[in-house]
């Protein structure tokens, strides 16, 4: 989330930037810059496009439409626009960062991180632009580097929020680190901090008391930073319910065949709850050399969104086709030399219905774990993607029941060479028997790089970052004991019959 003002703001001097600082563009773009910092968007970019009709090369409306662009997700035309801005002004540091969280938003990780180098030789003593590099290298796995940039980070005053929370992700934290879990509990103590800042602080400590097996003071924060969440963010049951309802009903056996699909084996899809392994999955197909990685993809949530509840449906030829061919398009983008490209955005378990019938071949790989640890491990989670149903222990069990009741239905119908479903205690206990069995699913040779998937070099953007860097490890196993206390409605998804549902 960019935030207008201050080092992340739209404006780089910007009456430097205009020779008349009366003219109408520099009017037009502090007036959009008011209404920006306001939260009205559209007043915002009404204004900036008015300023760009008066001046087409006005670098700080390009900016401002950039940010913008980002903000609602759409980091392509983020990228364009601001990469317009650096092109006239390549010496504004804020465009090179802004310019980088646009990249990073794409998925372009180390161009973003080439951004953020380039903010720092502008402007030195930038301390947001550290924080964000920090980002980079932690989505590197480059832990240690990512450290070090937080910490310059603190020094030099970027929002410690922000800093203190990518710290808390790198390492294990020890009894050695009270001094900076005191000044960290004495920041999110402090009276005006906003909502956000704090949830992010109490998201950390509660990373960080658990490191420390303190576990009562871990799920008070957690606690707190999910009450926090819950007032900006809500999850209607009943409407979401009715979306699975609706999927279940139109994607029968026959409906999924459609007569002009792809014949692509390239894609292979990784789904699940969040938190359930898909990460750790992705890690090991990686390291097979045949294997382009593209990450939690947004494609099929995005076209779901754009389509509505025709996306729950049977759609016209030349809207598939459409799709078809920009899914291919998308994939090639990532590697145009891979025989498998994978797609692990988790939530792709509520459109498969749709994929399977437009990719017949393509590869779907379900990651299961036990219920209690999955929703555990949302809970204590600050997730980069906004999760509506994860900030209350009741909404993720009513999520969690209805995936339980999707995934049945395509376990029902689709055939069942195209999906696959791996346990998360079946991986870690052997992790290469279930490692050699995705390969052979995926139609590939076993190639002894998969045997160990944590020296894979590939950015992960993630929370589950540091665990997939690490050598496989049961330690995460039943950690739902840990916190049989405080499980409240959580004990709803205790297993009934001694085995894990799914």
């Amino acid at each position: 989330m960019f935030r207008p003002g201050r080092e992340s703001g739209f404006r780089s001097k910007a009456r430097a930037s205009i020779p008349d600082s009366s003219s109408r563009a520099y009017e037009l773009f502090i007036d959009g810059y008011a209404h920006h910092r306001a939260g009205r968007l559209n007043e915002a970019e009404r204004l900036f496009r008015q300023a760009l009709a008066a001046d087409p090369r006005h670098p700080d409306s390009l900016h401002a439409l950039g940010v913008i662009a980002h903000q609602v997700g759409r980091h392509d035309a983020a990228a364009d626009l601001i990469g317009k801005a650096v092109a006239i002004s390549p010496r504004a540091s804020v465009y090179h960062l802004n310019l980088g969280n646009a990249l990073k938003g794409m998925g372009k990780i180390d161009e973003a991180g080439d951004c953020y180098r380039k903010a720092l030789d502008l402007k030195p003593d930038y301390g947001e632009a550290y924080s964000k590099l920090g980002d980079t290298l932690w989505y590197q796995g480059r832990f240690e580097e990512a450290a070090a940039a937080y910490e310059t980070a603190l020094r030099l005053g970027a929002d410690p929020a922000a800093a203190y929370s990518g710290l808390s992700q790198c390492r294990k934290f020890t009894q050695a680190d009270r001094p900076l879990i005191a000044d960290m509990e004495a920041l999110v103590e402090k009276p005006n901090l906003p909502d956000a800042s704090r949830s992010a602080l109490h998201f950390a400590l509660g990373k960080i008391f658990d490191d420390l097996a303190e576990h009562g003071t871990a799920i008070r924060h957690v606690d707190e930073a999910n009450r926090l969440e819950s007032k900006r963010h809500k999850f209607d049951r009943a409407q979401f319910a009715a979306f699975i309802d609706r999927s279940i009903e139109v994607f029968s056996r026959e409906a999924l065949k459609a007569p002009h699909a792809s014949e692509s084996e390239l894609p292979v899809l990784i789904v699940g709850m969040p938190r359930s392994g898909t990460t750790l999955t992705e890690q090991i197909l990686a390291s097979h050399p045949k294997v382009a990685t593209g990450g939690e993809l947004d494609f099929w949530l995005s076209r779901l969104a754009a389509l509505g509840n025709r996306a729950v449906g049977l759609l016209d030829p030349a809207t598939e086709q459409n799709l078809i061919r920009d899914y291919l398009g998308r994939l090639k983008d990532i590697s145009p030399d891979a025989t498998r490209v994978t797609d692990k955005m988790p939530y792709n378990f509520l459109v498969l219905g749709l994929v399977h019938r437009l990719f017949p071949k393509a590869r779907i790989i379900h990651c299961r774990r036990n219920p209690l640890d999955t929703a555990l491990s949302i809970y204590f989670a600050r997730f980069t993607r906004v999760n509506d149903f994860s900030y209350s222990r009741g909404d993720i069990v009513a999520y969690y029941r209805e995936y339980l009741r999707q995934m049945a239905h395509w376990r029902a119908v689709l055939p069942a060479d195209r999906l696959i479903e791996v346990d998360y205690e079946e991986l870690i206990a052997d992790p290469e028997a279930t490692s050699r069995r995705l390969v052979a699913f995926c139609g590939l040779e076993w190639d002894e790089a998969c045997r160990e998937s944590h020296k894979t070099d590939r950015p992960i953007r993630t929370a589950s970052a540091w665990q997939a860097r690490q050598p496989i490890y049961a330690t995460s196993a039943e950690r739902w004991r840990r916190y049989e206390p405080w499980l409240g409605e959580l004990r709803q998804l205790l297993p009934r019959d001694g085995t894990v549902p799914g």
